[in-house]
């Protein structure tokens, strides 16, 4: 079955979800509830802070902006200010590529080397719809820059730059359609694919069909991070109760960048069950989500998450770039549009999505019986482990990156760019971990090591050549960066 026939599908299951809107009313006291639980959000009205904004149908039920857009400055959060979205950016890059699916101009199913005939062919066939739904297996461009030495917010990076990460990776996670791996490399596809059909930037096609024709006049999308935007809010993260400016330093788009106002978003957010302004198959094409290949669906739709809580119906999505958070929300059992924006990346996106489904539809409970603990830790036996074994230099050409292993004492470090990464965890003999990072050494005939294999959550199996064993280089290196 194709892609765009199941999501056509969708028409009839969207209706559905609408008609699911009824004479539901607002909880009782809910602005009240919304009153009391931002004030605990931020310490005073001197440090940055947020929007938030909810709407019910189309009427705008509350309101509130807290904090400062520039603490140097003292320049408060209003209806004006300009917020960038993160991962939020993906449904507009999403909508775009959409909307060419709906003129006829591309497919779903097509294949993507028909429009970026550069990248490696892979053996399997990589389509539209893989990377709409981050069932691509195309690695992380981020993870990858962050094993070469050069994590984003090391060095300013242009689109071209990730798409060259992604094109010297000769391998894929997974096959394409056989899991959801999470992938910023997808949408910055997506939107170089949106200009190679349409002609036009990111910036020109998604202002003339989408933010021009919604009234989004505040919206647009950052490919220049030193053009200076009116209202546009500093962003902040907090040490030790001192903020300091967390501004992004790149010009990757697609995947996040987008610059917005709370006010646009409620306007987009509201435009999802517009099927007058849409189009029925627009409708069915942005709400529908994706499949694998062994048919079980996902709950990624079109840069949104699908899900339930409590029986009830959530489409949203969290983004978070350098210091902006943001989290978009629709209830459609409701009829309710909820618009975080922040400028503070100490507050809890999390806190305030679960603050929003419990407000909504009360707290989960959860009957599950309770997990006996053992009372007994084994710790794994690496008696014979030889630390020396590991010690040495990795190289990989694709992401130009060297991984420098370092024994101090009776531990492994990690080192990547003159930078300790942390200590590595023994699971067994030639396998090791740190938080979210796997650590596999392969070993030749001889019994030598010749390989490492690194794998993050969305860049797996990365290998590295080893390049030499010198004990004492490395050790002159570990004395210099301890220094």
């Amino acid at each position: 079955m194709r892609v765009f026939d199941f999501c056509f599908g969708w028409v009839i299951i969207y209706f559905l979800l609408i008609a699911e809107v009824s004479a539901a009313q607002m909880p009782s006291n809910f602005e009240a509830k919304i009153d009391s639980f931002v004030s605990n959000l931020v310490a005073d009205a001197a440090t940055p802070g947020f929007t938030i904004l909810v709407s019910k149908g189309k009427d705008k039920v509350y309101e509130k902006h807290i904090g400062l857009a520039n603490i140097e400055h003292s320049i408060p959060i209003t209806d004006s200010t300009v917020f960038e979205v993160g991962s939020v950016s993906k449904q507009f890059t999403a909508t775009a590529i959409m909307l060419l699916v709906a003129e006829g101009k591309i497919s779903l199913d097509d294949d993507i080397h028909l429009y970026i005939p550069e990248l490696p062919k892979y053996g399997e066939t990589v389509t539209i719809a893989n990377l709409i739904y981050h069932t691509s297996g195309l690695k992380d461009w981020g993870a990858i820059a962050r094993l070469g030495g050069w994590p984003r917010g090391s060095r300013v990076y242009e689109n071209a730059h990730a798409l060259q990460y992604i094109i010297r990776q000769p391998d894929l996670n997974n096959k394409p359609g056989d899991a959801y791996v999470y992938s910023n490399s997808n949408y910055v596809l997506l939107a170089l694919i949106v200009e190679r059909v349409s002609g036009q930037t990111l910036q020109r096609f998604t202002s003339e069909r989408i933010f021009k024709r919604l009234g989004m006049l505040k919206t647009r999308w950052r490919t220049d991070y030193t053009e200076v935007i009116k209202n546009r809010a500093t962003a902040y993260r907090a040490k030790e109760n001192v903020f300091f400016a967390q501004m992004p330093f790149e010009n990757t788009y697609g995947h996040a960048a987008l610059l917005t106002t709370a006010r646009d978003l409620l306007i987009w957010n509201n435009s999802w069950r517009d099927t007058a302004f849409w189009g029925e198959i627009m409708v069915a094409l942005r709400m529908g989500r994706g499949v694998l290949a062994n048919g079980d669906s996902l709950n990624y739709a079109a840069g949104v998450n699908i899900g339930t809580y409590k029986n009830h119906k959530e489409v949203s999505h969290a983004g978070l770039t350098a210091g902006y958070r943001a989290w978009l929300a629709y209830y459609p059992d409701l009829d309710i549009s909820v618009i975080y924006v922040s400028n503070n990346s100490s507050i809890s996106i999390d806190a305030v999505h679960k603050f929003f489904l419990e407000t909504l539809y009360g707290p989960e409970r959860d009957d599950r019986p309770t997990a006996q603990k053992s009372l007994i830790s084994v710790a794994p036996n690496f008696e014979d482990l030889i630390l020396n074994d590991y010690v040495g230099e990795y190289y990989n050409e694709q992401c130009n990156g060297t991984i420098s292993i370092i024994q101090e004492n009776d531990a492994l470090y990690v080192y990547r760019n003159f930078s300790e990464i942390g200590r590595l965890t023994p699971e067994n003999k030639d396998r090791f971990v740190l938080p979210n990072e796997v650590y596999m050494f392969k070993r030749g005939i001889t019994g030598q090591i010749e390989r490492l294999f690194v794998s993050l959550p969305n860049a797996k199996n990365v290998s590295f050549k080893r390049l030499r064993h010198s004990t004492d280089h490395l050790q002159t290196r570990a004395t210099f960066l301890l220094k």
